[in-house]
């Protein structure tokens, strides 16, 4: 994760002045434009990177949840597919409907976590 180490603007500021040159830059610039120096971010700009930060994380958290689900299903669902009709097929079915409800039941929780909306900024 990011780490700003840089000193905050007042919460009434939109636009970073360059200390160094007195330039009036864009909100997000990290350097001046007329003079390269480091600009202080402003509290608006680095509570819009935190969210950004917890929106990538809750996507990366269900996308890994709605992969494992999707697996998980899938050979539970082919563990079972293959032993129809034959001798084991009733323990083959004992054996893969766990693997079936945890699929489903990641898959669930994986959607449900992408569709929880983050905090905007």
């Amino acid at each position: 994760m990011k780490s700003f180490v840089l000193n905050v603007v007042q919460k009434g500021s939109k636009m970073p002045t360059c200390k160094k040159c007195g330039y009036q830059n864009k909100e997000g610039n990290k350097y001046c434009v007329n003079c390269g120096s480091i600009l202080e971010l402003t509290e608006e700009y680095i509570r819009k990177e935190k969210a950004k930060e917890k929106t990538v994380m809750k996507n990366y958290i269900a996308y890994f949840l709605i992969i494992m689900g999707f697996c998980t299903l899938f050979g539970g669902l082919m563990t079972y597919a293959t032993s129809v009709g034959t001798i084991i097929q009733d323990i083959t079915a004992q054996v893969a409907t766990p693997y079936i409800i945890i699929g489903l039941i990641s898959l669930l929780i994986g959607f449900a976590v992408y569709s929880i909306k983050t905090e905007s900024p």
